[in-house]
């Protein structure tokens, strides 16, 4: 099911990158996932303040909500002033297909770091996993309440720093939001020493790029190598979806789906 709504979405994601000049689009197709799943991620964005409306439009082929996306609010007035990124998301349809893939993967619990307003662990609750939305960002954590998330699964903290024996994991994965060249591997670093001495085994999945104008990394996998490398990880699975900040980009955003390389 993933690959064939993975490539449905670069069929949506060319339509409206040739129709559209605004990049800050999020299209919810519909006949691509369960039309439940389908209905809540359109309530899901409804209610989502970083959107200012909606309109409807065939892309690829395929019926699709557009939500349109207010650039300003949320997106960058975040807490990059304290020397984090802003919450870039990707589509809804994408994180879905994200928390599809993980549980496919035969993970039960899905823990999003740096998660903004919580879409990947809405996903993954949406597909019956146990899952957590982890944001630094008081204005996130609170949007992804009010946008349909749990209040419990909404946690407002420091990922570094967090309890994770509190979540009560036994089969997760990791989601880390940001670029590895841009804060996302130190963030990713820090949580995996915050792991250390548990017996977690979790597995971990990267927001990717490709793109020329962000530092290659030598070691590859979508600049996520050296920590792949130095922490001893191995990839399994990489799936490239749209993203907010991909419509108007050669290239889409490689998720890269990792585990620990068996002793």
């Amino acid at each position: 099911m993933t690959r064939k709504l993975a490539a449905a979405l670069a069929a949506i994601r060319k339509d409206l990158a040739a129709r559209e000049g605004a990049q800050l689009l999020d299209p919810v197709p519909s006949g691509l996932i369960p039309e439940e799943h389908a209905a809540q991620l359109r309530g899901f964005a409804q209610k989502n303040e970083m959107y200012r409306g909606y309109y409807g439009a065939t892309l690829g082929g395929i019926d699709c909500a557009v939500y349109e996306g207010n650039y300003d609010r949320y997106w960058l007035g975040t807490v990059r002033n304290r020397g984090h990124a802003p919450f870039s998301p990707t589509w809804l349809a994408s994180a879905y297909a994200c928390a599809a893939t993980a549980k496919g993967l035969g993970y039960g619990e899905l823990v999003d770091i740096g998660s903004g307003d919580g879409r990947i662990a809405f996903c993954g609750g949406l597909l019956g996993m146990r899952a957590y939305a982890i944001e630094l960002d008081p204005q996130l954590a609170d949007l992804a309440v009010s946008s349909g998330l749990g209040r419990r699964s909404s946690i407002c903290a420091d990922a570094t720093a967090l309890d994770y024996g509190q979540l009560g994991l036994s089969r997760p994965i990791f989601f880390v939001g940001g670029l590895a060249q841009m804060g996302g591997a130190a963030l990713a670093s820090g949580v995996m020493d915050r792991l250390k001495g548990s017996c977690l085994d979790p597995g971990w999945a990267f927001a990717g790029t490709v793109s020329p104008k962000y530092a290659a990394d030598p070691m590859g996998h979508a600049g996520w190598g050296t920590l792949l490398g130095e922490r001893g990880l191995e990839v399994v699975r990489t799936v490239s979806l749209p993203a907010a900040w991909t419509l108007r980009e050669p290239d889409m955003t490689p998720y890269v789906f990792a585990k620990r390389k068996p002793n």
